[in-house]
């Protein structure tokens, strides 16, 4: 009879969890998807739905500017060998971009210097179908972010809360690492780092995204000449600037706004740590005097800095 013996410290255990956490995060994704299959599929309609309606040439023509940073981000994802679910989510994210971009161009073509001479009946009756065209894709949008909201964040509060501990566990593992010049195990740590950093940037990326072109709706509405309309068309056109005095967006974990905002409470919560922990700050103050520390650092501020530039610049062009 043998028997095995297993030696199990915290250092093995949360190394074990980084990679368990990273496949939960990963599968949990799939499955949510999979769950939610008729949804998504009814979803990907009304995206088609939504391009076959598309009539005037310059509306094309955004829908199809937006459409340029999916199929990059396809590319992307592919490349990474990540599963497309993530795609999926980016395309429709996208795709209301362009339907929000859609509206304020809508809004700046509704009023009378771009209405042919027609009589002041007939100049009504096309300036109301405009304005309900408008109305009608703004409650459609609504619609959208309420199926997400309902169908797909729910699995994204569940990779926040993941990816943070996942965060929190290979940042533990970076700074033993280059204590113990352990070049493995850096490479590994800064591996799960940078995943976990990107993986959340795209989606609060997106979701920012559709926070500013909601605003941008409101600011385009009040600044043209409105007062102009007939008093049905007003209120109809009011009813929209009401709604977007208060954005569209995502909320996760019941209150927190998908946005910029997460990385800026994220990065406020580890500043609070670092200053209230003392032990921390002896060990920052002995690794900037180790010469491997800094050859670390520098490397991968380089490496850090060339990661978001080109995620910034592949994901803003869509904005000039």
């Amino acid at each position: 009879m043998s028997f095995m013996m297993l030696k199990v410290d915290m250092s093995l255990m949360l190394t074990s969890l980084s990679y368990i956490l990273c496949t939960c995060i990963f599968s949990m994704k799939y499955f949510s998807f999979l769950f939610h299959i008729k949804d998504v599929k009814v979803l990907l309609d009304e995206i088609k739905k939504d391009w076959n309606s598309l009539k005037n040439i310059e509306e094309l023509q955004i829908i199809h500017e937006y459409s340029k940073t999916t199929k990059g981000i396809t590319i992307c994802f592919v490349r990474l060998g990540i599963i497309a679910t993530e795609t999926t989510s980016m395309a429709v994210m996208q795709h209301l971009c362009g339907l929000l971009k859609i509206i304020s161009f809508r809004i700046s073509h509704t009023f009378v210097a771009n209405i042919p001479r027609v009589s002041f009946t007939e100049r009504n009756i096309i300036i109301r179908k405009k304005v309900m065209s408008i109305v009608y894709l703004h409650v459609k949008i609504k619609n959208y972010i309420n199926s997400i909201q309902e169908k797909i964040i729910m699995s994204y509060n569940f990779l926040l809360l993941f990816g943070l501990i996942e965060f929190s566990i290979s940042m533990y593992e970076l700074t033993k690492s280059i204590i113990s010049n352990n070049t493995n195990e850096l490479i590994s740590s800064l591996f799960f780092i940078i995943c976990i950093t990107i993986y959340g940037f795209i989606p609060n990326h997106f979701a920012q995204k559709i926070i500013n072109h909601s605003s941008n709706i409101f600011i385009d509405a009040y600044n043209t000449e409105w007062y102009k309309l007939p008093i049905i068309e007003q209120k109809l056109l009011l009813f929209i600037m009401q709604n977007n005095l208060k954005s569209l967006n995502f909320v996760l974990l019941g209150s927190m706004v998908a946005s910029y905002d997460v990385y800026t409470t994220v990065k406020k919560m580890i500043k609070i740590i670092i200053i209230n922990n003392n032990n921390n700050l002896i060990v920052c103050s002995r690794l900037l005097k180790q010469n491997h520390f800094r050859y670390y650092v520098r490397h991968f501020h380089i490496l850090w800095s060339f990661i978001l530039l080109i995620l910034l610049t592949e994901f803003d062009k869509t904005d000039e």
